[in-house]
């Protein structure tokens, strides 16, 4: 299991993933978080530093599903890209899992 999550800002505070796992959230699904992905620029662009890298590592298949809070954390570049991110992590036999 790994998570792609967006820092989300309030005020001057420090940035904050949006997605907050609990222990008892990830043993209910069996899940352990071995990798998390942390995205502080706009979902708007799949260019993305820390979407690129996940990529990377989904096709080393250096973890099984992908977690995001969302589709839209995914991504918010229209239906067609959204829909070829979601074929890409299943070519690499990941699976992908929205938490809402």
């Amino acid at each position: 299991m790994t998570v792609l999550s967006k820092s989300t800002h309030v005020e001057s505070a420090c940035p904050r993933p949006a997605i907050d796992l609990s222990a008892s959230d990830l043993a209910r699904n069996g899940w352990t978080i071995v990798l998390e992905y942390v995205d502080h620029e706009t979902s708007k662009n799949s260019d993305r530093a820390q979407l690129q890298q996940m990529f990377r590592d989904a096709s080393q298949r250096k973890f099984d599903v992908l977690l995001f809070w969302s589709l839209d954390r995914l991504s918010w570049e229209g239906v067609l890209p959204t829909m070829k991110h979601l074929q890409r992590l299943t070519s690499y036999g990941i699976g992908y899992r929205s938490f809402t």
